[in-house]
């Protein structure tokens, strides 16, 4: 009887202890995991943070692909997210919350920053989840949006005078150095 008494006490205070001190993540805090993740190029990971109805418009391997064929194709790397200011602080039990932020990358095109905003709502359990769209890969961009990245190297033009002489222009052009004490020059100097 007294395990018994003893065991119930356990379980109820397990149970007790184990929903006191919960406390659901703020958007902020939520985003901050999110964008951890995003910077590390961990896009499967970066999938639950997405509100169920984010997620019945594309799958786990979709959204994952979409990032890495974007970003790679981009040649995006060193990937940073700073928050921007909010002007207020966004009220603790509103349904939606808007979490601004700068995302910068260098890229191809060389270094890229966007101004955007993540939102957030609450789901069924209290809880904060991204309401995700296409355009929080880059500003813009919808679902049936497809990027593609074009290099095209350049090629110089002519500058000319003003008899039409090519100053600059394509070409090959050489180049000849001397490094002092490699010639060989110091016997011709006094030297030995």
């Amino acid at each position: 009887m007294k395990r018994f008494i003893f065991g119930t006490l356990l379980l109820t205070g397990l149970f007790v202890l184990s929903g006191c001190g919960k406390k659901t993540a703020s958007p902020e805090e939520l985003f901050l995991e999110y964008a951890s993740l995003l910077t590390q190029g961990r896009y499967e990971e970066m999938y639950p943070y997405l509100t169920a109805q984010a997620q019945e418009h594309i799958d786990p391997e979709t959204f994952a692909a979409r990032y890495r064929n974007i970003y790679e194709g981009m040649g995006a790397s060193d990937i940073r997210v700073n928050f921007r200011e909010q002007g207020k602080e966004g009220d603790k039990k509103a349904q939606t919350r808007l979490v601004p932020y700068t995302l910068t990358m260098d890229t191809v095109a060389g270094e890229l920053t966007f101004e955007m905003s993540a939102l957030f709502k609450k789901d069924e359990e209290g809880g904060y989840k991204m309401e995700w769209e296409s355009q929080d890969i880059l500003p813009g961009l919808a679902h049936t949006d497809r990027v593609r990245v074009v290099t095209t190297p350049a090629v110089r033009g002519q500058i000319l005078d003003r008899n039409q002489v090519m100053l600059a222009g394509e070409g090959t052009a050489s180049s000849v150095g001397l490094v002092p004490g490699k010639q060989g020059f110091d016997r011709y100097c006094g030297g030995n």
